[in-house]
């Protein structure tokens, strides 16, 4: 895997050479966004956070996607993982 990374206006997420994801920046709120980050929490991260819940599938991450409230994650075995609020 080649290193990548997403940004958007609230957050970012990067992918490193080992294909494990890290993210940080706004961590939702009540009223969206809630999980974006994928670490399980709203709470703000002001620096590069390893996103642990992936680690569990055993898959490594093949690329990655910034929304306006959401991250979505390609596996590099085909899957599509999400975090926050879609809408």
């Amino acid at each position: 895997n080649d290193a990548c990374y997403a940004s958007r206006d609230l957050h970012t997420a990067a992918v490193d050479s080992e294909g494990n994801l890290y993210t940080w920046g706004w961590g939702g709120s009540f009223w969206g966004g809630v999980g974006g980050l994928g670490h399980g929490d709203d709470k703000e991260q002001p620096r590069p956070k390893l996103v642990q819940s992936l680690l569990s599938y055993g898959a490594k991450v093949g690329s990655v996607s910034c929304g306006e409230k959401h991250t979505l994650i390609l596996t590099d075995d085909g899957e599509v993982r999400a975090g926050g609020g879609g809408w």
